[in-house]
């Protein structure tokens, strides 16, 4: 069950790295709990499947920085999220 909610996480990342629609509401704070749980599950598992995914998704955080302590999204613009700031500088986003 959790590996198939995995693979479907998996399918909703673009070619960017970004999780879900940019354009959705609150797409910042999906983005980096997604992030996050493709980052567990490859620390945890080491699932040669989950490591590009979760991989691209961190580079998208990163990416999406700027030098203000919160981030923007990637590809989107100016918007800040401060979730996705947060995620990225967890154990799990170095």
């Amino acid at each position: 069950m959790i590996l198939r909610g995995l693979l479907w996480l998996k399918d909703q990342q673009d070619e960017s790295g970004s999780i879900g629609e940019p354009s959705r509401y609150k797409w910042g704070y999906n983005h980096a709990i997604g992030t996050l749980a493709l980052c567990e599950a490859y620390g945890l598992s080491r699932a040669l499947q989950l490591r590009q995914p979760a991989q691209r998704a961190v580079d998208c955080l990163i990416a999406g920085q700027n030098p203000a302590p919160a981030a923007r999204d990637c590809g989107v613009g100016a918007t800040r999220r401060a979730a996705a700031t947060t995620i990225s500088r967890s154990p799990a986003g170095r």
